[in-house]
């Protein structure tokens, strides 16, 4: 599996505070079935956290690291910032990464409303060829209430990243019905795990056999293997609506389950 949100960088805000920490992490991720993780660290849109410098050093001693406890993970760059007006000139000045080589701009909206700024951002990345990667919309309050906004926003090429946690209940009943509700639509394409030290670990395997239970198995690899490996590559990920399999196998579905407990690569 891809694990295309991670947040296991050592100085970082969002990471965690030693190297035996960022390395269980790694191993857990392992166990799981991931082989490559995105590893990111959120970054304010109107004030840097890491500079890139910072990013790259970190990133790289995370890298060594695995490679002297031979973790074969293989680690993909990335920076996720906050949508602000200012954020189209932030990546053109390369205050901000994207994802590896790819134009995929990893992209998060404040946690309680849709600005009405994010539109025309949106509009100008993609009028500029860059690709939108927007991080775990269902959290987003206005989302919720609106869902017709992530459809606008998936208008303007925005893929949807899902937090593993909200599909197993860890942010309310509210976030996980609407996320359901957003993948039955298209309009989130896949789900990461957002783990970062602090928080309950979320399984990705989990999230599979979530997924497996209202979609089937076909469906469920696409969302978590093809999809995935598709932003790797740069490729464009269209919505795509699924079919639940049937009101029997969704009310026999839990919607929350229990939440179960090297390479660097500067660009892939």
């Amino acid at each position: 599996m891809i694990d295309l949100q991670a947040h296991w960088l050592v100085g970082a805000p969002d990471g965690p505070r030693s190297r035996d920490e960022a390395l269980r992490l790694a191993e857990e991720a392992v166990q799981d079935g991931v082989r490559v993780a995105v590893v990111g660290s959120r970054i304010d849109g109107s004030r840097r956290r890491l500079t890139p410098d910072q990013y790259w050093t970190a990133f790289e001693r995370l890298g060594q690291w695995l490679q002297e406890e031979a973790n074969p993970l293989v680690l993909v760059p990335s920076m996720v910032v906050r949508v602000a007006p200012n954020l189209v000139e932030g990546y053109r000045r390369g205050q901000f990464l994207c994802l590896g080589k790819t134009r995929y701009c990893c992209v998060e909206l404040p946690p309680n409303e849709c600005p009405v700024y994010a539109f025309e951002v949106f509009e100008q990345m993609r009028a500029q060829g860059d690709q939108i990667l927007l991080l775990h919309p269902e959290k987003n309050r206005a989302i919720r209430r609106a869902p017709e906004l992530m459809a606008r926003l998936a208008a303007l090429g925005a893929v949807g990243v899902a937090s593993a946690g909200s599909l197993t209940g860890q942010w309310g009943e509210e976030v996980t019905g609407a996320l359901w509700r957003l993948m039955d639509s298209g309009w989130i394409q896949t789900v990461a795990s957002d783990g970062e030290p602090g928080r309950p670990r979320v399984r990705l395997s989990t999230v599979r056999e979530l997924l497996c239970r209202r979609y089937g198995e076909r469906e469920a690899f696409r969302t978590m293997t093809e999809v995935p490996d598709a932003i790797l590559q740069g490729l464009p990920v269209p919505p795509a609506a699924r079919e639940p399999l049937g009101w029997q196998r969704w009310l026999s579905s839990p919607q929350r389950l229990p939440v179960g407990g090297g390479l660097s690569v500067r660009g892939m």
